[in-house]
């Protein structure tokens, strides 16, 4: 409770360790000893610097030299790159520790360039337990991770897949962060803590490891993302936004890119890479450091920590962003993202129905509710459906020095 009431600033200011590495694996349920000796032998695992890795570059951008550029950038990072079996190279052979081959079809899973590889990765389909199986009968320790579309249906399908002895599942929604669904779409936050939930109900959540990609654009929701239950997630393109593609859909077009990132220099988008990702990890520090977190691990399922958007009593469909947990004294109380986010998102509430907004104040937070006409409240909510999500910084609490924050 310390931690949450007396949040450490040291970790931001390089006086005290925040860690952001979190472990890519299946864990052992329980550690049976015999004669001060572990019995058995511990599944692999693999450590990642960040709890992000690199999705798979989009077709838009596999050309030139932009597949090795992320890869590499990756290496020099300690990160992990998801590259697909068609584009490695022989300069990214698949023996090095931070490329993982993406196995697009069962046929791939026989080759044996890819035994050396720490980490593949396979679609879920009839039999991937086999072709599971198979890859580990070929090194025990590797780690086999299941990419599955994100479906109404994923939190059944995760838990066969956990109880099959799944070690990583990949969970891929679309670039808005949506799930594959024919009518109403669920966002990756509703889906993640269904998922999170069920594992967390069938005592099995750390057997596995859950990464999201889609939707993915700032480093705020890899804490958003993380929040809702997710252990890391997979960025793509951010990585090509840092390569300063404008994303004009020209060269899907068949026209020329105005930027010309067929022909980037390699060593540029390394560093342009790397910078990105430099920025993102003091963003996530200043976030663990103002919630008083040292270890981005016990972020995983701390929905307190974010506002979540829930049904008030009494009141309809009134849906207001609260908050249930307080930063404490070293925390500076600003907002991640405009004053708007922090109104309740449309939905299928009547032109009568109040919107609900969250005002802070040096004493705390109150919640007030306002009438607004019709046609002003889509310009009072954010396009993006992270926004129910809003981070908080910290109210000061009642351990504040009388002359205020520090």
């Amino acid at each position: 409770m310390s931690e949450i009431v007396r949040p450490t600033r040291d970790g931001i200011h390089g006086r005290e360790y925040i860690s952001t590495s979190v472990d890519i694996g299946r864990k052992p349920a329980q550690l049976a000893f015999e004669d001060g000796r572990l019995l058995g032998e511990p599944p692999p695992l693999l450590e990642s610097p960040m709890p992000l890795l690199f999705e798979a570059v989009p077709p838009r951008w596999r050309r030139g030299t932009v597949v090795p550029a992320i890869a590499r950038a990756a290496a020099e990072l300690g990160l992990f790159s998801v590259v697909r079996s068609g584009d490695l190279s022989p300069e990214l052979g698949v023996g090095q520790e931070n490329v993982i081959p993406w196995l697009e079809s069962t046929g791939q899973t026989a080759d044996g360039r890819f035994a050396a590889a720490p980490m593949v990765m396979v679609p879920d389909g009839h039999g991937v337990a086999e072709v599971r199986a198979s890859l580990k009968g070929e090194n025990a320790d590797r780690i086999v991770a299941i990419r599955l579309p994100a479906t109404p249906g994923a939190a059944g399908r995760v838990l066969d897949l956990v109880r099959d002895g799944a070690e990583v599942i990949h969970l891929v929604f679309d670039a808005h962060g949506r799930e594959d669904a024919p009518s109403k779409p669920r966002h990756m936050r509703d889906v993640l803590r269904e998922i999170h939930g069920a594992l967390v109900r069938e005592g099995a959540r750390d057997l596995v490891t859950l990464c999201a990609s889609g939707g993915i654009a700032l480093a705020e929701h890899v804490a958003k993302a993380i929040i809702c239950g997710a252990d890391l997630v997979a960025v793509d393109v951010p990585l090509g936004l840092a390569l300063e593609c404008r994303l004009c859909g020209e060269c899907e077009r068949g026209e020329a890119c105005p930027v010309a990132i067929d022909d980037v220099d390699l060593r540029y988008a390394m560093r342009r890479v790397e910078n990105l990702m430099g920025a993102w990890h003091q963003q996530l520090i200043e976030l663990l450091g103002a919630m008083g977190i040292r270890e981005v691990r016990r972020l995983r399922g701390e929905t307190g920590r974010s506002p979540a958007l829930r049904q008030a009593a009494g009141q309809g469909h009134l849906t207001a962003l609260e908050t249930t947990a307080h930063a404490g004294t070293g925390a500076r109380g600003l907002p991640l993202v405009p004053a708007a986010a922090r109104l309740a998102m449309p939905g299928s509430r009547t032109a009568a129905d109040p919107l609900g907004i969250l005002f802070r104040s040096p004493g705390g937070a109150q919640f007030v509710k306002l009438h607004l006409p019709p046609f002003l409240r889509p310009f009072l909510s954010l396009c993006h459906p992270w926004s129910p999500l809003v981070l908080r910084r910290g109210f000061p609490g009642p351990s504040c020095r009388a002359g205020g924050r520090r």
